[in-house]
């Protein structure tokens, strides 16, 4: 059922990029810092102007210009590939965090750490 969804909704999520046909302010950055990368003028650890959040999504767009040259519409593709294979995996988690039981808590979340009127409800 969940590869069908995808399926349906794949077409439509390349198409709302393709009309829209401009980047916005969270997909130029990446693609800035790939033609950095891919013309070798610069290796970023981290996003421009964060002291956080690594590249490897930059690297990843700049792999694809080296391939097919510039292509603005290639910076979006990298992340396009990768939301498809987290929505299972963030399916997945709450099953392997409660290890297949239903009723226990998960592991991050102590019954002593809950507030005492939790414990009425």
């Amino acid at each position: 059922m969940l590869g069908g969804l995808l399926a349906a909704v794949w077409p439509l999520r390349l198409w709302v990029l393709s009309a829209s046909n401009e980047l916005n302010a969270d997909e130029a950055i990446p693609g800035l810092m790939a033609r950095h990368i891919a013309d070798a003028s610069e290796l970023p650890v981290f996003y421009y102007g964060q002291p956080y959040f690594g590249a490897l999504e930059a690297y990843r767009i700049a792999g694809l210009f080296a391939l097919l040259g510039f292509h603005p519409w290639l910076v979006v593709v990298p992340a396009g590939a990768s939301s498809p294979a987290l929505i299972p995996s963030s399916g997945r988690l709450p099953r392997k965090s409660r290890h297949g039981r239903a009723d226990s808590p998960p592991p991050y979340q102590s019954r002593s750490l809950r507030p005492r009127w939790l414990g009425c409800l």
